[in-house]
């Protein structure tokens, strides 16, 4: 019966004794319950679900805070820099508070430079990170570039492995092991013997990642200076 009322629905005949009606629009199927109490039902349901969800979100608990990275900002010779400790290893503010005697103020940082992810560049050297786990926590983490073999190979000259340091040179080198820095680290392996340009009575002494500059003629290690190399691979684009 219902599939008949389905495909023949009853419509109003009119008579002129009596009128024949619709069924109640409030039945549905057979055996079902009323439409209505469904809507009803549904309705209820559905702001059960919406109620608890909003609960939810307002009972979560607020997310972790995001620990801020350490940082300061150095005044260099290009402007300000941010010197940033990442979690990662990449800790460019500790390493220039640890080395600033040395290595001057900062130009850049973390930044990529060759084939190196993340460098700082200063005003006497340009460091990278080493992303290698089994560096992690030593100080080949973050190390130097050879930039006294790029201003060599700059300046048309050679490389040469076998020369020894001048005499001042090796008492300047004597006079840091002493006190405990890493030279081979810092500096490197010595490339040239003493090389003199010009006539400005300045000798030159090419390490790996150095040159220092002397006057002719003095015997001085304090009066060893740190050419800029970090600056002149900057500013020159080596």
């Amino acid at each position: 019966m219902a599939r008949d009322l389905l495909n023949n629905p009853i419509v109003w005949h009119q008579r002129p004794t009596d009128l024949t009606p619709l069924p109640s629009p409030n039945r549905g199927a057979p055996g079902g319950q009323p439409a209505a109490a469904t809507l009803v039902l549904v309705a209820v349901l559905v702001g059960l679900v919406i109620g608890f969800l909003c609960w939810q979100a307002v009972n979560q608990p607020p997310p972790a805070p995001r620990p801020e990275v350490p940082t300061i900002t150095v005044n260099g010779p290009h402007g300000a820099v941010n010197l940033p400790d990442y979690p990662d290893g990449r800790q460019w503010r500790s390493w220039y508070q640890a080395n600033q005697d040395w290595a001057g103020p900062p130009l850049w940082a973390d930044r990529p430079y060759g084939t190196s992810p993340s460098c700082a560049a200063f005003v006497t050297t340009i460091v990278c990170w080493n992303p290698d786990a089994t560096v992690q926590g030593t100080s080949w983490a973050i190390a130097q570039r050879l930039l006294g073999t790029q201003a060599m190979l700059h300046a048309g000259l050679e490389p040469d492995a076998q020369s020894q340091p001048a005499m001042v040179v090796a008492s300047y080198i004597a006079q840091l092991a002493a006190r405990g820095d890493d030279v081979w680290w810092r500096f490197g392996a010595i490339q040239s013997p003493p090389i003199t340009i010009g006539d400005k009575g300045i000798q030159y002494y090419q390490f790996t990642r150095f040159e220092w500059n002397i006057h002719d003629g003095v015997a001085d290690p304090a009066s060893v200076r740190l050419a800029p190399l970090g600056q002149l691979a900057v500013d020159q684009g080596w």
